[in-house]
C-alpha cells in the first residue's frame, strides 16, 4: 500500500513538475528572443543612407517611423499611408505624427525611397520604377534613391503604353506591336497618378489626323486641362496641365473618321513640376 500511495503523490505531482519545467523553458527562450536586435538590418540600411548623404526619404507610416527613430532624428521621413496596396500616391501622406509643412512643400535636396521585401509585391508605385537601379538592397529592405523630389516624381510618372498587349478598346485591337482603331474606334488608359505640374504625351502612328484626345482623371470623371502642342499625320505631342495630384488617370483616345488609325508607340513623360 505505502508503494502505490508513493506512487500516487508522483503521478499527482508530475503535471505541476511539468508545468515548472515548461515554464522555465519559456522564461528561457523569451529572454533569448528579447536580446534579438530585430532592427539591426534597417539600422545598416540608415547607416548607408546617412553615408551617402541622404536625410530625406519616403516610406510606409511604420517604416518611416522606425527610420526617423534610428537615426535619431538626423533622417526626416515622409509617412505614406499604412496600407502599402493603396499607395498610388507617394505625396498622399498618412494624416497623423508628421510635419505639417510635409503636406504643403516638397522636400529639397536629395531623396530616397524605402519599402520592404514583403511590401514590394503589392505597392502600386513600384511598376514605374522596374527600370530603375535600387540605391540599397538587403534581405529584407530595398531603396531606390533620387536626386531631389522632381526626379523622383518623374520616375513614379513616365509612362510606355505595352502596344504588344491588349487594352481596352471600342472597334479596335492590338496586333503586330501597334494599336488599330477602326471606324469611331476608342481606347483608354493607362490608369495611374499625374503629380501637378505638365506632362507630355508623344503618340506616333498612322492617319493620326482623325485622332481626338481628352485627359481624365478619377477614371473618366474629370477632365484635365490639356491641349495640342504639335500634331500631324504620324505624330502627336499633347500636353497635359494637371493643377494638382490627379489619380485614376487616363488618356482616352478616339477615332473620329471612319478610317483606319494605326498607332505605335504612346509615352507619357513629366517636363515641369509645381508646388
Amino acid at each position: 500500500m505505502c508503494r502505490l500511495e508513493e506512487k500516487g503523490r508522483f503521478f499527482n505531482l508530475f503535471p505541476a513538475l511539468l508545468m515548472v519545467i515548461t515554464l522555465g523553458v519559456c522564461i528561457f527562450n523569451y529572454k533569448d528572443y528579447t536580446a534579438i536586435d530585430r532592427t539591426s538590418e534597417l539600422k545598416k540600411v540608415v547607416r548607408e543612407l546617412a553615408d551617402n548623404d541622404y536625410t530625406t526619404g519616403y516610406a510606409s507610416y511604420w517604416n518611416g517611423n522606425i527610420c526617423t527613430e534610428l537615426s535619431n532624428g538626423d533622417i526626416e521621413m515622409y509617412a505614406c499611408d499604412t496600407v502599402i496596396s493603396e499607395i498610388i500616391d507617394v505625396e498622399s501622406l498618412f494624416p497623423w505624427l508628421q510635419k505639417a509643412d510635409h503636406f504643403t512643400d516638397r522636400p529639397e535636396g536629395k531623396v530616397f525611397l524605402l519599402f520592404s521585401r514583403d511590401e514590394t509585391p503589392v505597392c502600386p508605385l513600384l511598376r514605374y520604377l522596374t527600370d530603375t537601379k535600387p540605391l540599397i538592397e538587403t534581405g529584407n529592405y530595398v531603396v531606390y534613391g533620387f536626386d531631389d523630389a522632381e526626379v523622383m516624381l518623374c520616375e513614379l510618372s513616365d509612362y510606355q503604353y505595352n502596344l504588344k498587349a491588349d487594352s481596352w478598346f471600342v472597334n479596335g485591337e492590338a496586333k503586330n506591336g501597334s494599336w488599330y482603331l477602326y471606324d469611331k474606334g476608342a481606347t483608354s488608359g493607362p490608369v495611374m497618378t499625374w503629380y501637378a505640374g505638365t506632362y507630355e504625351a508623344v503618340i506616333e502612328g498612322e492617319s493620326l489626323d482623325g485622332i481626338n484626345i481628352v485627359a481624365t482623371s478619377e477614371l473618366g470623371e474629370k477632365v484635365i486641362d490639356a491641349s495640342y502642342e504639335y500634331r500631324d499625320n504620324n505624330k502627336i505631342i499633347f500636353t497635359i496641365e494637371p493643377k494638382i495630384n490627379e489619380h485614376f488617370c487616363e488618356l482616352k483616345i478616339s477615332n473620329e473618321t471612319v478610317g483606319t488609325i494605326r498607332i505605335d508607340r504612346i509615352e507619357i513623360h513629366r517636363v515641369a513640376g509645381d508646388m
